[in-house]
């Protein structure tokens, strides 16, 4: 698989910039880029690499509802999106309210305690 990409890729450079080309060159340029990005689609989905962190090299476990391999870590990391978890609006929302709280916290322990300390002094 890693020879169709890189003759394809390179057979695809071999094209000017497509304003230049005839419509001829033009529908088969679109042509190669098709079956580039199926093949890309493809090795995303198997078990040759894993769609989040690309790693190649570490186990897999397939997720059924997403008809996707991914790595044991990224699964166990939690990395993974599952509808049960909402919508991924929400993910991020809570994401960053969490967030916040917690940089709030911080501030507080940081620089709320080191102005107690400059009073008593």
């Amino acid at each position: 698989m890693w020879d169709e990409f890189w003759i394809l890729g390179h057979y695809a450079d071999l094209y000017p910039p497509p304003l230049d080309l005839p419509p001829e060159d033009l529908a088969e340029l679109h042509y190669l880029e098709g079956t580039i990005h199926k093949l890309l689609s493809l090795k995303s989905r198997s078990i040759c690499e894993c769609p989040i962190c690309t790693k190649q090299d570490r186990n897999m476990i397939y997720i059924e509802s997403h008809d996707v391999w991914y790595c044991v870590e990224c699964h166990e990391n939690k990395l993974i999106w599952y509808p049960s978890d909402g919508s991924t609006e929400d993910r991020w929302q809570n994401d960053y309210i969490n967030m916040y709280y917690e940089m709030k916290e911080r501030f507080e322990k940081k620089y709320l305690n080191r102005e107690k300390d400059n009073k008593r002094e």
